[in-house]
């Protein structure tokens, strides 16, 4: 909220994010779901933070109302990761692997209803939106499109006088909430006492063995740091290709809304750098998860057509972004 592109100036809207906060300090204490990467307010407070970043450059490209929405939306987005019932699923005591799968993948629009039912009497669920209800809508559509979603579905608003930029909103959202993505997402210690299912292991070791992601002058920037005994292996280059290629394509995602508002951002991740660590620093991958690698490699080769929207874009006005990214 300091920064200069993402600050709320009233009273009453300051007032909302802290009961949000508030509320959400409470809601992931005890996580129901224990097998994701880490979505809790320390997520959400990373996003705010990447979100100050990418507008710091642009402080009059959202007004009061699009911050207080973004923010609020920040905290919000993935309360949906701990709802079996707003995915479809009966209450019980455990939940299955399938079980947690569908969560997962319905969370963006279970965390939006969410949202929805807490201001409409339909929940008794406290989220601390009740104090501003005329934005719950565009809070709730903002974290329902923070992933998957076609982004191009939405169009702009308003309210009380202000453009809504909803398109934006939830562009900035879906790529802020990618970007964190380093080591902080995954509580390594977790799998000394549960197994996880490989796919969940292989995610958790790329976000593990990623120090920083940067923006820096248009570029994003990926660091990456590993075990020393991983410095001529194979696997090191497929774990970083699997990270920039999900960031990237997150990126092609958002590229043209972006582009179109003037966020000056470079379509393709780069490596910042690599870090490699004596032996017993970091922790290296375990057997089983070794062999799923090697044997899905062929899964995370880079996909032509999911650029071919960027690629045209450059094709077609290469100077003008050029001179947008570099000057």
């Amino acid at each position: 909220m300091n920064s200069n592109g993402l600050q709320v100036r009233t009273n009453a809207l300051q007032g909302c994010i802290k009961n949000i906060e508030t509320n959400m300090m409470n809601f992931w204490e005890t996580p129901l779901i224990q097998h994701y990467t880490r979505h809790g307010i320390d997520h959400s407070k990373r996003i705010i933070e990447i979100l100050e970043n990418l507008l710091k450059n642009y402080p009059n490209l959202l007004n009061d109302y699009e911050c207080f929405i973004l923010i609020s939306a920040a905290h919000l987005h993935d309360i949906g990761m701990q709802s079996p019932i707003y995915a479809g699923l009966p209450q019980k005591l455990q939940y299955s692997l399938e079980d947690m799968s569908i969560i997962r993948e319905k969370h963006n629009e279970s965390s939006a209803k969410m949202i929805e039912d807490s201001v409409s009497g339909k929940s008794n669920l406290s989220l601390g939106v009740g104090e501003c209800k005329d934005f719950a809508k565009f809070i709730a559509i903002t974290s329902k499109y923070h992933r998957a979603l076609d982004l191009n579905q939405l169009e702009n608003s308003s309210i009380a006088g202000k453009e809504i930029k909803l398109p934006l909103i939830a562009s900035l959202l879906r790529l802020a909430d990618e970007l964190d993505s380093d080591y902080q997402r995954v509580n390594m210690e977790l799998l000394k006492l549960r197994e996880i299912p490989i796919e969940s292991k292989y995610h958790w070791w790329c976000h593990y063995y990623v120090q920083s992601i940067l923006i820096d002058s248009g570029y994003i920037k990926i660091y990456f740091r590993f075990p020393s005994e991983y410095q001529d292996s194979s696997i090191k280059n497929i774990l970083s290709k699997k990270t920039i290629k999900s960031i990237g394509d997150h990126l092609v995602d958002v590229y043209e809304i972006l582009y179109c508002s003037g966020i000056k951002l470079y379509p393709k991740p780069k490596v910042g750098g690599e870090e490699y660590h004596p032996t017993g620093v970091l922790i290296p991958i375990p057997d089983d998860l070794f062999a799923y690698i090697l044997s899905t490699n062929k899964d995370i080769k880079p996909s032509k057509d999911n650029i071919k929207n960027v690629k045209k874009l450059f094709r077609k006005d290469s100077s003008k972004v050029r001179d947008l990214i570099f000057k």
